[in-house]
């Protein structure tokens, strides 16, 4: 998760292009839809900003 942290924050920078991070975002989306992966998020989100916990919470929240 701390990858796809660092790929938000370089978009956010304008560092990496929107293919880029749509490339992460459904990397993310495909983890999330793990009943595991999506239950260790709860467990460690808290160590992320909001923004991004709103991200990815948004992203798990998404119908596939």
């Amino acid at each position: 998760m701390s990858l796809s942290y660092s790929a938000f924050i370089q978009h956010q920078e304008n560092l990496i292009d929107d293919e880029t991070w749509d490339a992460y975002v459904n990397a993310v989306g495909i983890h999330l839809a793990h009943p595991g992966f999506a239950e260790s998020w709860n467990d460690f989100k808290g160590g992320y900003p909001k923004s991004f916990r709103k991200l990815i919470d948004t992203i798990s929240l998404a119908p596939a």
